[in-house]
């Protein structure tokens, strides 16, 4: 008896195209949900990195009797003064030993000695920490702690942030801002941060008069400042030292004030571009965790926004002088007492035009970051 044996039959053309045009429609659907998950985690570890940095802080304040690191160590206080004899370090470099960093900490030198030993001192004094080579070199160790992983990194094109520091005075306010440009020996390799401590509304100062805000940016001094609290404001122009009275703002002290879990200590940051160089979709900064501290009033006009989202504005990345995140919800802080809350953000974040009084979600947003104003207005309506 013969069998016939028959070849199994194989799929047609069509039937693959179906097949094909399935698995990309499954696909095209299950991406966003992947998406949306992946950024969910990220967010989740953005919130870890800003947590253990305040815990960081809170374990330098035990070994400082309860005093808060400075927000950086930088020119003298709400003075237009800008020498290169500060060095313009920023509060993460001197919180490296609380987050298992002590081994970079260490191989800082001393300026002006050559030597070990960083000057950390309040009214201690050193030129810039990038000018010397074995700090610039340390500094391009990238530490993931300081990184939210949101973000996109070393997309800078035109230079890398090296020292901020907001103040005020009766001008207005301001910001000492410096930038090293990416071929600049080092400069494109430097350690990233997206993580600034908060100085208030203006950082340190005198200015008491603000348009629509009642007690100046003097009211609302936060906790990040340059070289702690105190009066001083004085450079000595033969040594460059700096005069004055210093001292570190204490946990007892933002608590009987405003409270700790009522200001803003620690928050996002892209470092992104300068205005002045309005290029649609090119990332011109980017800033290092060398950066010093930086106010809730974004920029040098008053008319600028606080919390700047990524995107909101199509032809360009949120500028350096803003807090700024790629999350979706808003822009993340650690406040005082190392809780870490997401503030929103949308069109109604204005701040003030000279002559017209500021939105009240930005009147809100200086309630929090200041550690002293007293004021006591509900924030739950830019709380996420």
């Amino acid at each position: 008896m013969r069998h016939s044996h028959r070849r199994p039959r194989g799929f047609t053309l069509i039937e693959l195209l179906v097949v094909i045009a399935i698995i990309a429609i499954l696909m095209a659907l299950l991406l966003p949900a992947i998406q949306k998950v992946r950024e969910a985690a990220n967010k989740m570890l953005c919130a870890s990195n800003l947590k253990q940095i305040g815990i960081a802080t809170h374990n330098y304040a035990g070994d400082y009797e309860g005093g808060l690191p400075p927000g950086m160590l930088g020119p003298a206080p709400y003075a237009q003064l800008n020498f290169g004899q500060f060095q313009q370090v920023g509060c993460l470099f001197l919180l490296l030993p609380y987050v298992e960093q002590d081994n970079i900490f260490k191989q800082f030198v001393n300026q002006n000695t050559g030597v070990g030993g960083y000057p950390i001192a309040l009214t201690d004094y050193a030129p810039p920490w990038w000018l010397n080579t074995t700090n610039a070199t340390w500094a391009q160790t990238q530490i993931k702690l300081f990184i939210c992983p949101s973000d996109t990194h070393f997309d800078a094109k035109i230079g890398v942030g090296v020292s901020a520091q907001m103040y005020n005075d009766n001008m207005g306010n301001g910001i000492h801002f410096q930038a090293q440009p990416i071929n600049f020996p080092q400069a494109s390799g430097l350690g990233r941060s997206n993580y600034v401590g908060v100085s208030g509304t203006g950082g340190k100062g005198t200015n008491t008069q603000f348009p629509g805000l009642t007690g100046g940016l003097q009211k609302y001094e936060g906790v990040m400042v340059n070289r702690g609290i105190g009066d001083g404001a004085g450079v000595n122009m033969t040594t460059f030292r700096i005069t004055g009275v210093f001292r570190r703002l204490t946990l007892g002290q933002l608590t009987v004030a405003d409270g700790t879990s009522n200001t803003l200590m620690f928050g996002e940051f892209l470092a992104s571009n300068d205005p002045s160089q309005n290029q649609p979709g090119v990332r011109h900064y980017e800033g290092s965790w060398m950066l010093g501290c930086f106010g809730t009033v974004a920029g040098l006009q008053p008319s600028s926004l606080p919390v700047y989202p990524a995107g909101v504005t199509p032809d360009r990345e949120p500028p350096y002088y803003c807090f700024s995140s790629r999350h979706a919800a808003g822009v993340q802080f650690c406040y005082g007492d190392g809780h870490v809350g997401t503030i929103k953000r949308g069109q109604t974040w204005v701040g003030p035009v000279i002559g017209a009084p500021p939105s009240a979600d930005w009147q809100l947003l200086q309630q929090l970051a200041g550690r002293g104003d007293g004021s006591v207005l509900d924030v739950a309506p830019i709380i996420d």
